[in-house]
């Protein structure tokens, strides 16, 4: 009687254990502090914490919390951004890289370019 109990308490045990493990999934975005793969739990399909599955930083709330592309870069704005590799090699074996964002222009790149030639000369 008392085998079968345990039994199934460790049955119900491994389940709870696969349930909680299951809620995990995996994105395409990386994380600020670490560059490792950013993982998401979702409750009724909204995004309740993200997970750094190197580091083991936690967030509640969105991706963007943890994610590089969340990352405030200053005058800059979110200057960065999360994307797929496509080439997956033994040299870049990451499947998730970060890349600066492509932007049509800039603050910096619109204002006009200082004067080289100081005053008095």
């Amino acid at each position: 009687m008392v085998y079968a109990y345990a039994m199934w308490i460790s049955a119900s045990l491994y389940l709870m254990v696969i349930r909680t493990s299951a809620e995990w999934v995996v994105t395409n975005h990386a994380c600020r502090h670490c560059l490792g793969r950013v993982l998401q739990r979702l409750s009724r399909g909204v995004v309740v914490q993200v997970r750094c599955a190197e580091c083991g930083k936690i967030e509640d709330g969105p991706v963007d919390l943890l994610c590089a592309c969340g990352a405030d870069c200053g005058d800059l704005g979110h200057a960065l951004e999360c994307f797929k590799n496509p080439n997956v090699t033994n040299e870049i074996p990451h499947e998730v890289l970060v890349r600066e964002r492509k932007s049509e222009t800039r603050e910096c790149d619109a204002a006009p370019a200082p004067s080289a030639n100081p005053p008095g000369y």
